[in-house]
């Protein structure tokens, strides 16, 4: 997927569109991944992107080669890749699509690290598409072609990435993607069809380009071979989002002379080092083939289970891409199951669902549908009932409506915040009392007068929730003491009337406190991250620093309890007037491997130091280490 170069601006009208909804405003995503997956076979002739629409004719001098810029697209090559910063590397994060700035920078390092190599820019191809070889035979023109060992070319396809190799005699294309929701019949004909597109690709290159490139160097043409890469003989995409990145991990092993030992399982640990390697403009050492030995020498032995990452820590499916949010909470849930005794099997439709996703354990990636079906239901069900002017409306489901004005029987909703699961919890407990309850937390006010010292204590209406929300530190800190601060201080009240004491006008001390600590056995702790400004939101980025110290936290009776955090909630995106766009993931702690490691829906789940937990949190979960329950 392209999207605009320019600090990922868009057009102002299609702002309008964008919108959490995606049955609503955002189909267009649907339509594209149908098209890769059901029409990736057939070359777009008839492309209208605005690659193809010539606006200018000019020229252009870079610092390592001079190009012709004849389309708007063009101009994308003079984006200063120099200058990459956080909001262009957010779409490194799964199950985001790569950017053309994020492809061609990373194309520049490895040209820079191998002068014998040499790459195009994305944007090279789909002008060569247009215009032919007459278009794009002044590209390049301080760059003696031929003189490298290997010629990359990267090529964007409908919504798709993949390469195309030429090192003199063999014209080669790497295409990962495995159609991973189709019949095993279904997948053989699209297969088929795949590779049949491919040759016709890599012959019109072979005629249409590499043979007129050789007349325009004067050079003798031996005509070169064709060979298409498809899976199995390559490592296979399993998804509708990694093309990117494997595009640009074939491009690293060929240009390593290193034989491919990476697939969809390693794309999260592939990302995070291709976001490393585009900030420090360096390579990271390839590791993988030491893991392709242990398992050369490991062949015909019976493998533990616990050496598999997959089968050490839970991984839920994202089979919509819009789940990640529910993914997240997910983990904190099922991650305090784990620290349970006994599990009761019985209860609301919610609880059975949960209980019933820990029970499968780790190894093979568990299905969250069932568990978002219902939440969806029950909270449709809640708005259509209930009072229409209610303050709280969750998941946009108040939008969706049908023909007969009645509520829309679509369970897509699109991607959504993190907190709303628990906010749900809490507008549906008499539907599901038992999850309500396990997370369950209540909170006294007590209001000290500063003249007569009488406490006035007030339980406040609705006090039992699923989460405390604080506000987010506006600088660096510790997670430590700013939640003891929060929980155990005292705040001071000007101006305030004691009532019911001495009736005068003075200080009032106000605490807040959580009720029978004791018997709590878990917090959830969310952060107000994102604030609205006007018509814009502001997502504060201040570092909330997680380590091992416990967390004392003090009752509304001063009986205190020592809490560590189990399960960090992060969020990795951007935002755009009054809508946000990235990936959620979580950091959890292990309780049988005693670690950490960090999730990212159903990719293989990254073993993590203790110092390496997000100190970006969203969403904590914490556990009572005081008392045995």
């Amino acid at each position: 997927m392209r999207i605009s170069p320019s600090d990922n601006e868009f057009d102002p009208k299609f702002l309008e569109k964008v919108h959490f909804s995606r049955d609503l405003e955002t189909r267009w995503y649907v339509n594209r991944v149908e098209k890769m997956r059901n029409t990736k076979s057939k070359a777009d002739n008839t492309s209208t992107n605005k690659e193809e629409k010539d606006v200018s004719k000019s020229k252009k001098t870079t610092a390592d080669h001079e190009i012709c810029i004849e389309d708007e697209t063009d101009k994308v090559e003079l984006v200063n890749t120099d200058t990459l910063n956080n909001e262009h590397l957010s779409c490194l994060f799964s199950p985001n699509w790569l950017t053309d700035l994020v492809i061609n920078k990373y194309f520049d390092i490895l040209k820079s690290k191998d002068n014998s190599v040499f790459a195009y820019s994305s944007f090279f191809y789909t002008a060569f598409i247009s215009g032919g070889f007459e278009r794009v035979k002044s590209y390049y023109r301080r760059q003696n072609l031929l003189s490298h060992r290997i010629l990359f070319m990267p090529i964007h396809h409908g919504n798709h990435w993949f390469l195309v190799t030429f090192d003199g005699s063999r014209l080669t294309s790497y295409d990962p993607y495995n159609y991973p929701d189709c019949s095993r019949r279904k997948k053989t004909e699209l297969l088929k069809e795949n590779l049949s597109f491919h040759k016709t690709l890599l012959m019109n290159l072979r005629n249409d380009y590499i043979k007129p490139l050789f007349y325009h160097y004067n050079k003798e043409y031996n005509e070169p071979s064709i060979h298409v890469k498809l899976p199995p003989e390559i490592p296979s995409q399993e998804n509708s989002h990694d093309c990117g990145p494997f595009l640009l991990y074939f491009a690293k092993y060929i240009m390593m002379k290193m034989d491919f030992d990476f697939g969809t399982n390693d794309m999260v640990s592939i990302r995070e080092n291709i976001r490393k390697e585009i900030q420090s403009e360096t390579l990271i050492d390839i590791l993988p083939r030491k893991r392709r030995n242990q398992k050369e020498s490991t062949r015909g032995k019976k493998r533990q289970k616990s050496l598999r990452p997959s089968d050490k820590q839970r991984r839920l499916m994202n089979r919509d891409n819009e789940t990640c949010w529910l993914n997240s909470c997910l983990q904190l849930v099922l991650t305090a199951l784990d620290y349970e005794d006994y599990i009761c099997q019985n209860g609301s439709t919610l609880w059975k669902q949960i209980v019933g996703l820990h029970n499968e354990g780790c190894s093979q990636a568990l299905i969250p549908d069932g568990v978002k079906s219902t939440i969806i239901e029950t909270e449709r069900n809640r708005i259509t009932t209930e009072n229409s002017n209610q303050r709280l409306q969750l998941f946009g489901l108040e939008t969706l409506s049908d023909s007969y004005g009645g509520p829309s029987k679509k369970k897509k909703i699109g991607q959504q915040d993190s907190k709303d699961f628990f906010l749900c919890l809490d507008e549906n407990k008499n539907d599901w009392p038992d999850v309500f309850n396990f997370l369950k937390v209540s909170t006294i006010t007590s209001t000290t007068c500063g003249s007569c010292g009488y406490v006035s204590q007030q339980e406040r209406a609705d006090t039992d929730k699923t989460c405390i929300m604080l506000s987010c530190p506006a600088s660096n800190v510790n997670f430590k003491m700013f939640l003891e601060e929060n929980m155990n201080s005292v705040e001071k009240v000007e101006g305030w009337r004691d009532q019911i004491g001495c009736g005068q006008i003075t200080t009032g001390h106000v605490r807040t406190r959580i009720c029978n600590i004791l018997n709590k056995r878990y917090l959830i702790i969310i952060l107000r991250r994102l604030i609205r400004m006007g018509d814009e939101l502001e997502i504060i980025n201040t570092e909330v620093k997680v380590n091992d110290d416990l967390i004392t936290i003090q009752d509304n009776m001063g009986i205190s309890a020592d809490f560590a955090v189990r399960g960090i909630i992060h969020h990795h995106g951007n935002k755009s007037g009054l809508n946000t766009f990235g990936h959620y993931m979580a950091d959890v702690y292990n309780k049988s491997e005693n670690c950490w490691f960090r999730t990212s829906d159903d990719s293989i789940p990254q073993q993590l130091s203790a110092d390496a937990v997000s100190s970006k949190g969203y969403i904590y979960l914490l556990q009572n280490v005081s008392t045995s329950f």
